[in-house]
């Protein structure tokens, strides 16, 4: 009994050094799934040659960011385009604004070439303001007047109009009282074309947003009816899932 018990301590104790010396040629086993873990974080993201995500046309939906640059060109062509009849309305007065605009600037210019015929060539002097009437009346230097209307005939009538030191040129005061009167309305009527002209800004401005309005209500019960079904699904290479689109008419 003592001789057996001897000879497994001795077989143990000689045993022992071999299981540790075999331990690190087996360690090494355990690095494989450390490095399949490392590749699957390192992967490229994107979809594969088996995706299944898939690209899905709605139809009837309306693109809010095309309708919003219609109606910022052209309002109520956006919201034509999202099928609603407002846009006729914007159409018609993208119109009058237009119509305005060209009236009122139409007609200050007239106004302005009709003043300018009852003030009549200032270098002849006969006309009702004249650079000689005008030089012999103040004593001054009719050139640096001569040079600005040349250079600016509107600056020069305006000068004329409303500069008092120069109203010794006028005939009459009432050819003055007339040039004055046809100025005012000339200034009047291109005032009316730049409220026309602010008019129209603001009608692009609010066609635009009320463009992205439409095109979003229009496509709201398109959105609702949209849904996604995911559902199990077998490949050649194991299981899947499988997402898709439905649409509820």
């Amino acid at each position: 009994m003592r001789r057996a018990l001897a000879a497994l301590a001795m077989i143990a104790g000689c045993a022992a050094p071999a299981v540790l010396a075999a331990a690190p040629r087996t360690y090494p086993a355990l690095h494989p799934p450390t490095l399949l873990a490392q590749r699957s974080i390192e992967r490229e993201w994107g979809p594969s040659d088996d995706s299944l995500y898939r690209v899905v046309d709605i139809p009837g939906l309306k693109s809010e960011a095309l309708a919003t640059s219609l109606s910022a060109m052209l309002p109520g062509a956006g919201q034509l385009y999202a099928e609603e009849r407002s846009g006729w309305l914007f159409l018609a007065a993208e119109a009058a604004g237009w119509g305005g605009l060209l009236w009122y600037r139409h007609d200050g210019h007239r106004l302005q070439d009709v003043s300018a015929r009852v003030a009549g060539p200032p270098d002849q002097a006969g006309s009702a303001w004249s650079f000689d009437r005008w030089a012999e009346a103040s004593g001054g230097n009719a050139g640096s007047l001569a040079a600005l209307y040349a250079a600016d005939p509107q600056a020069f009538y305006r000068a004329i109009g409303s500069d008092p030191s120069l109203a010794s040129g006028w005939a009459n005061e009432s050819s003055h009282a007339d040039f004055n009167g046809l100025r005012t309305r000339a200034n009047a009527r291109f005032g009316r074309a730049r409220t026309y002209a602010t008019g129209l800004w603001f009608n692009h401005l609010v066609g635009a947003l009320d463009a992205l309005r439409a095109a979003r209500f229009h496509n709201l019960p398109l959105r609702q009816n949209v849904g996604m079904r995911i559902a199990p699904r077998g490949t050649a290479v194991g299981p899947a899932v499988a997402m898709t689109l439905e649409v509820r008419f």
